[in-house]
């Protein structure tokens, strides 16, 4: 929630996370965020995250089925 950035909420909680991972042996930590949160990018890649891909996803909508009569 905006009225929450900024207090350090996210900085602990990758550090829990972090150490979480370690603790078990993992070898990395992997998040995703949406394409337009750039300053969430920002905050990532200021913890140390390294940006390995983007994506898009595409969605063709079928037409309904027209009934017969």
């Amino acid at each position: 929630d905006e009225q929450h950035r900024g207090k350090g909420i996210g900085k602990a909680l990758v550090e829990v996370a972090t150490e979480w991972c370690a603790s078990r042996g993992c070898e990395r930590l992997v998040v995703r965020s949406n394409a337009v949160r750039t300053a969430a990018h920002a905050f990532y890649t200021g913890k140390g995250f390294e940006e390995q891909k983007q994506q898009k996803v595409f969605v063709l909508h079928a037409k309904p089925a027209i009934p017969e009569l």
